[in-house]
């Protein structure tokens, strides 16, 4: 009977502790997930590379377009964009994964603002251009997908644009 007793005060015991660790993680926001600095590679005005990581590029600018590589990040300074009334893009991507037809656009920026467009079609084989407005272009992380005609379950392509 004694034995009876303390099981049952155990089992309850661990569906209080149960219910409070539930209630708890209900009312506690998540955690918000941080991305990994990439390091920096420098590019010369020449295009050669000077030294750092693979993905991130930092460029001088001057008359576009600046090329991007799917997946890759370019980071611009402020100051240089404020010289400036459109940037020109050229995201670089598979010649397969680009189709006949404009491709569109969508910029995600930091403060949730969307912009939608349409790409065109570059002069290079796996190319598509896009010019931005720079009044638009505050500081921040910009993510802006391409629509590729990939056969893919998710045929879009992803460039990141950094604003300091």
């Amino acid at each position: 009977m004694v034995r009876r007793a303390r099981t049952l005060l155990l089992g309850a015991a661990v569906i209080g502790i149960a219910l409070v660790l539930l209630a708890r993680s209900r009312e506690e926001p998540a955690p918000t997930p941080t991305m990994p600095a990439t390091p920096a590679q420098e590019v010369s005005p020449l295009g050669e590379t000077a030294a750092g990581g693979e993905r991130e590029v930092r460029l001088a600018l001057g008359p576009g377009p600046h090329g991007l590589d799917s997946g890759g990040t370019l980071v611009l300074e402020s100051q240089a964009l404020a010289e400036m009334t459109s940037l020109s893009l050229d995201l670089r991507m598979p010649a397969d994964a680009v189709g006949t037809e404009p491709p569109p656009v969508r910029v995600v920026a930091p403060d949730g603002r969307l912009l939608h467009a349409e790409g065109s079609i570059g002069e290079n084989p796996g190319s598509v251009g896009l010019a931005l407005d720079t009044a638009w272009l505050l500081p921040g992380r910009y993510v802006i997908e391409v629509k590729t005609v990939e056969r893919s379950h998710f045929p879009l392509r992803r460039y990141a644009l950094e604003v300091r």
